[in-house]
């Protein structure tokens, strides 16, 4: 989800990424503020939200928040697609 419409571009190529991986991913791109987006996610039960902005993008890495916590952790996409394949195998 990105902070703001400029960062569109970025997220849509994590949500490729992530579908590549298997992942089931869904980008919102809504032009609405961060914390309606977050609201919205969390009354979905989405279980990751990933948030992207400035600061993400300079680090290159995604800062993903899991449903049930209110911190936020960053990783890089590619350690983020890792556990996602990791916990998708032990559910089946």
């Amino acid at each position: 989800m990105p902070v703001s419409e400029k960062f569109l571009a970025q997220c849509e190529g994590i949500e490729k990424t992530l579908k590549d991986a298997g992942v089931r991913a869904e980008l919102d791109r809504r032009n609405e503020k961060l914390g309606y987006k977050l609201r919205s996610a969390i009354s979905q039960k989405v279980p990751y939200v990933i948030i992207m902005g400035e600061n993400e993008i300079q680090k290159n890495v995604v800062s993903v928040r899991k449903r049930g916590q209110a911190n936020t952790v960053e990783f890089a996409l590619n350690d983020f697609v890792s556990l996602l394949k990791n916990e998708i195998e032990k559910r089946r």
